[in-house]
């Protein structure tokens, strides 16, 4: 566990084999923000040692480590081999002392084993062909030195060897004269070098491992029954594997059972009993070396996920969980969602809560401002939405479950893709707790005819070399450029591999779980565009297989990540994933201005500006004509929305582009944008508090804040309740009129009509199905001009008011002004007008 802590201590011990350490320092950094040098000032019997000081963590949760020369004026002359390197654990009093052996890309915690690979040796044999193994050494080759290494399999058989290739001073390629089999293990030895297994690394991808290695079965982690638990699991490169049992807690010491190896690379153990409750990991012995990793399909955990749980599904349910159903949802672009983070929905004092920041916390019913105004599960069910979309709540590592209201984080540094986060339960020990608390919630929910979307991380894990999946089969989870670097699209320096069946597998497993055991309704994909199509595909289509409404959208930016453009589930690939949303950054940006430009003003604050983007969120993302086109086949592929968990709320964008001073006139902004999102096609989302002018102060970047800057503000919402009722308004209005939420393309451009209108308004006419009410056309006009604006609809008729820019309803409120045959819209408003 990497403990918080406002000053961390690090002591680094560095050995080099020709033990010239002159000009050589470390440069360290909290992870996320600016480093510095430290010096080796001294010398032991290791190498030479430095003592890293970082006195501003500020909530860091590990420190990265880089050695560097520095000469002839410049400091980075020379890097040691490898890349960053992070301390991943502090001690009580922030303590952590590590080991670096030159040419081994390893941070040691362990000062025996450090002395053990300090000599020298080959570091890794790494199979990248079928006749190709390279091999690495530690120490740089001297200009005498040939290797001449022998291979052989591991029972003796020697294999030939066409050609030695030296391809740098630490490596070579072994060329072999026949091929090799990716189902047999091979050891390298260089002279007087300790032998070396060959690994699989570099053959990952290629069809032979996977036809061998992809596990079908749908039994990994532990399979639990009242008689047995079956624990299977996939590790395809270890020797050895072992199941290790907690009985006695998770702090105890295990008890170990051999593992018996069992097809396509999976390990297998049935253990008598009802063992409901009972902690445990595996051990692998991978290259000579040990490593305990807990299952990656845990279905819970203890406390900081440090075991695995054996759960039984019926005794960490709530009463009455097998009976209730989901809501209903007809289509998709029926849907409104509203993303929440479970932690920032009850922390305000006047939330009411009596368990804040919890799973129950959320499900309380009857909770009330001291003024009066229902928060909680009550307000969520008032105001008119569809999906309550959580920010993540599977098990992330950055804040504490047996301390949790001293640390805040949004969750995407994931740990466990199968267990509730335990920092949202009131009891992060007992592993059935968090379990139930969350089916509570979702059943609370349910009740309330609130469907829940989860949001979901799977394109990178919170550190790659403390992940269990790297621990287990090392190498095979993460991506990499051609040069061996770790593959960085997602700015965290671990983008997860999809492309591999294991992984894909992992991820498609997942999803399927969450939908079937805890009967989720939707899944946002954080970083979508680092995954694979094909993985999106099958993700959809394991959906479909549990529930055809269930939703299903992300993030589809383009990253530079190693994976073919075409492959990619990004936006310009949306066509090739039917029924899967993506985030419409077109449209937010157009309604507010760009997100890398505090001080570019989009259409509600600049006058009409970017109109041409904002028309592309208002008919659904679809190519509709008259030169406006997106990127969706289906309005269900449009996600719009205009405030989000990242970057600045709208309140606090606006008044870094248009200016502090005048809050009437930023609330009026805020309530266009509003209307601009209720009233356009596709599916909306709503980020929480947006409807009550939400502020973080101006933070952009929230993830860590404390829950001052992130909480939801109740008092706030209980000052701006005219806001909440305009919201609310719209909300209705899109429910009870179905225009304003066409299923398809063809609908749409069949039933919209663009305006011809002036600068800085947008104008269409829509006409629809008929609601309860007989009306089925419809006029809206958008003013993002500070001043009055008339217009001639091309339709004339008796029209009724459905919004005026500062009351919107479902039902007519009052009859349209149209002087001389011209609708007036007033300045920084919406108009929506109906009629039969």
């Amino acid at each position: 566990m990497f403990m918080q802590t406002e000053r961390a201590r690090v002591i680094v011990h560095y050995y080099r084999f020709d033990e010239n350490y002159e000009l050589w320092n470390v440069w360290a950094w909290p992870d996320g923000e600016e480093g510095c040098g430290f010096p080796f000032e001294e010398r032991d019997a290791f190498g030479a040692k430095a003592v890293v000081v970082l006195d501003d963590m500020a909530g860091a949760t590990r420190i990265g480590l880089l050695l560097r020369r520095s000469a002839g004026g410049d400091d980075w002359a020379e890097r040691e081999v490898g890349h960053d390197r992070f301390v991943e654990e502090l001690d009580e009093s922030g303590d952590a002392e590590v080991w670096i052996v030159e040419g081994d890309e390893r941070l040691y915690t362990d000062a025996e084993l450090a002395w053990r690979r300090r000599r020298p040796r080959v570091v890794e044999a790494t199979m990248t062909s079928r006749r190709t193994i390279l091999a690495t050494i530690n120490r740089r080759s001297s200009g005498d030195r040939r290797p001449e290494p022998t291979l052989t399999t591991a029972d003796g058989a020697v294999v030939p060897i066409a050609e030695t290739v030296a391809v740098g001073p630490r490596a070579y390629r072994i060329e072999t004269a026949a091929a090799l089999s990716v189902l047999e293990r091979y050891v390298v030895r260089d002279g007087e070098l300790p032998e070396a297994n060959v690994t699989l690394r570099g053959m990952f991808d290629d069809p032979e491992f996977e036809r061998h290695y992809a596990y079908d079965g749908d039994d990994l982690g532990a399979t639990y029954a009242p008689d047995e638990t079956t624990f299977r699991l996939w590790a395809p490169t270890a020797e050895i594997a072992t199941l290790a049992l907690y009985p006695g807690g998770p702090d105890d010491a295990p008890e170990e059972r051999p593992m018996t190896p069992s097809r396509q690379g999976t390990w297998i153990y049935r253990l008598p009993g009802d063992r409901h409750g009972l902690f445990y990991t595996y051990k692998v012995l991978i290259d000579g070396e040990w490593r305990e990793a807990v299952d990656p399909y845990a279905r819970s955990l203890s406390a900081n996920g440090r075991r695995g749980a054996v759960v039984d599904p019926a005794r960490a349910a709530p009463d009455g969980w097998t009976a209730h159903d989901r809501p209903p949802l007809a289509a998709a672009t029926d849907a409104v969602l509203y993303e929440l983070h479970v932690r920032d929905a009850t922390m305000h004092p006047d939330s009411g809560a009596a368990r804040p920041g919890t799973f129950l916390g959320l499900a309380e019913e009857g909770t009330r401002t001291q003024g009066g105004l229902p928060t909680g599960i009550d307000y969520l069910s008032e105001l008119g939405v569809t999906h309550i979309q959580l920010l993540p709540v599977n098990d992330f590592v950055s804040v504490d479950e047996t301390d949790r209201e001293r640390l805040y984080n949004w969750g995407y540094d994931p740990a466990f893709w199968f267990a509730p986060e335990g920092s949202y339960a009131t009891d992060a020990q007992d592993p059935a707790v968090r379990v139930r608390e969350l089916k509570t919630l979702i059943q609370a929910l349910h009740g309330r005819g609130l469907r829940v979307t989860l949001d979901v991380v799977f394109n990178h894990a919170f550190s790659a070399g403390r992940s269990a999946l790297e621990k287990l089969v090392p190498g095979y989870y993460f991506r990499a450029y051609a040069d061996g670097r770790p593959a960085n699209g997602t700015g965290v320096g671990n983008d997860t591999a999809s492309e591999r069946a294991m992984m894909r597998k992992l991820i498609v497993d997942a999803i399927s779980y969450w939908a079937r055991e805890y009967r989720v309704d939707g899944f946002r994909f954080d970083l979508m565009g680092i995954h694979d199509v094909e993985t999106m595909r099958l993700v959809r289509e394991r959906l479909d297989a549990v529930d055809e409404t269930i939703l299903l959208y992300g993030e589809g930016w383009v990253l530079d990540t190693p994976l073919p453009e075409e492959r990619k589930a990004a936006l310009p690939n949306a066509r090739l994933l039917p029924r899967v949303g993506f985030f419409h950054d077109r449209f937010r940006d157009g309604v507010r201005g760009g997100v890398f430009d505090a001080a570019e003003r989009g259409f509600v604050g600049g006058e009409g500006a970017r109109a041409h983007d904002v028309w592309t969120g208002v008919v659904g993302g679809i190519d509709y004509g008259r030169g406006i086109s997106g990127h969706a086949a289906e309005p269900e592929q449009t996600i719009n929305y205009v405030e989000v968990h990242d970057n600045h709320t709208l309140w606090d964008r606006l008044a870094l582009s248009n200016g502090d001073g005048d809050e009437t006139a930023r609330a009026a902004m805020q309530r266009l944008a509003a209307a601009l999102l209720l009233a356009s096609q596709g599916i909306p989302l709503l980020h929480a508090g947006q409807e009550w002018l939400r502020t973080k102060r101006g933070e952009h970047n929230s993830y860590r804040s404390p829950d001052e800057v992130n909480r939801l503000d109740w008092s706030r919402a209980a000052s701006n309740r005219e806001h909440i009722d305009y919201v609310r308004g719209l909300l209705a209005l899109r429910r009870s009129h179905a225009a304003f939420r066409l299923p398809t393309a063809e609908a749409i451009r069949s039933a919209l009509r663009i305006v011809d209108s002036p600068a800085g308004v947008i104008a269409y006419t829509l006409q629809g199905p008929a609601n309860d009410r007989g009306f089925r056309i419809y006029a809206a006009a958008f003013n993002a001009l500070t001043s009055p604006v008339s217009l001639q609809l091309p339709e004339g008729g008796r029209w009724q008011s459905l919004c005026d820019g500062s009351r919107a309803s479902d039902v007519p409120f009052a009859a349209a002004d149209l002087a001389d045959g011209l609708l007036r819209i007033p300045p920084l408003s919406a108009v929506i007008l109906c009629k039969s």
